[in-house]
C-alpha cells in the first residue's frame, strides 16, 4: 500500500519508521514530528527520531535534529550499530552548525562502525589541523566513502577555494559516478567542469539535472555564470 502523511499515521509502526526513512526530506518538520510521535513501541520510536534528525539534516535544518539528539540518542560511546548511527547525526549537525570545536571533541569519544566510518574520515577532514592533513582525508572518503554525500561537496569546495580546480572536479566526479540522481552533486560537478575549463564534460549531468529539477529550477541553475556555455549544446539539440 502507497501511504499518504495523513494514512501513515494509522499504519503499523515499522510503515511510520519507513515512510519517514524514504519520504521524511519531503515533509515538513510539524509532519515528521506527527508521524514519529505516533509510534508506540520505544525502539522504533528511537529509530523514527532518527529517521526524523536525517530527514531534518537532508533540508538543512540542524536545530530540529540537535533536539531529538537531546532527547533520543544514546551516550556518544555507545558501542552498538545504533550508536553509531546516531554519532554520524551528531556530527552532521555540528557540521552543519560550523561548531568544529564540538566535532573535534566528538571525534575523541565518538565510536563509529561499518559504513559510518566513512562519515568520521569526513568528520576529520573539517577539522583538520593543516591544509595538507584534510587533503589527506578528503582524498580518503573521496576513494573509500563516495557514499558520503556531504564529504564530496566539502571537498570539491576545499580545492576550489585553494585554486585546485582539477583535483575539485575529480573528487565530484567520483561523487555523479557512485550517486548519478543527487542533485547537489550535480550541480556542483557542472560548475566544477566548468571551472576547470571543461564545459563539455558537463554536458551529460546538465541533460540529467534537467530530468531532476522543475523546469523553472533548472532555468535558474542554468543561469548562473558559466553554465550556460555548458547548456548550449543541449539548448541547440532541444530546438
Amino acid at each position: 500500500m502507497r501511504h499518504t502523511t495523513g494514512s501513515v499515521l494509522l499504519a503499523p509502526d515499522s510503515s511510520k519508521v519507513d515512510y519517514l526513512v524514504l519520504r521524511g526530506a519531503a515533509l515538513s518538520a510539524v509532519e515528521r514530528a506527527a508521524i514519529a510521535n505516533a509510534v508506540r513501541q520505544p525502539a522504533l520510536r528511537r529509530l523514527a527520531a532518527r529517521a526524523q534528525a536525517s530527514a531534518a539534516l537532508t533540508q538543512q535544518q540542524p536545530t530540529e535534529a540537535a533536539t531529538l539528539i537531546a532527547t533520543f540518542a544514546p551516550p556518544v560511546a555507545t558501542r552498538t550499530a545504533e550508536g553509531s548511527a546516531w554519532n554520524v547525526v551528531r556530527g552532521r549537525t555540528l557540521a552543519q552548525q560550523q561548531n568544529l570545536t564540538a566535532l573535534s571533541q566528538l571525534l575523541t569519544q565518538a565510536h563509529f562502525q561499518g559504513l559510518d566510518k566513512g562519515y568520521a574520515t569526513y568528520f576529520r577532514a573539517l577539522t583538520a589541523a593543516t591544509p595538507a592533513q584534510a587533503d589527506k582525508l578528503y582524498q580518503q572518503v573521496a576513494r573509500e566513502a563516495p557514499y558520503v554525500e556531504e564529504a564530496l561537496l566539502a571537498a570539491g569546495r576545499f580545492y576550489q577555494q585553494r585554486r585546485q580546480l582539477p583535483v575539485a572536479y575529480q573528487v565530484l566526479l567520483r561523487g555523479i559516478e557512485y550517486n548519478p540522481e543527487s542533485v547537489p552533486l550535480l550541480k556542483a560537478y557542472i560548475l566544477a567542469a566548468v571551472a576547470a575549463g571543461l564545459p563539455d564534460y558537463a554536458t551529460e549531468p546538465l541533460r540529467k539535472l534537467r530530468t531532476l529539477l522543475s523546469p523553472a529550477e533548472y532555468a535558474t541553475f542554468q543561469s548562473l555564470p558559466g553554465v550556460t556555455r555548458a547548456s548550449a549544446p543541449l539548448t541547440s539539440s532541444w530546438n
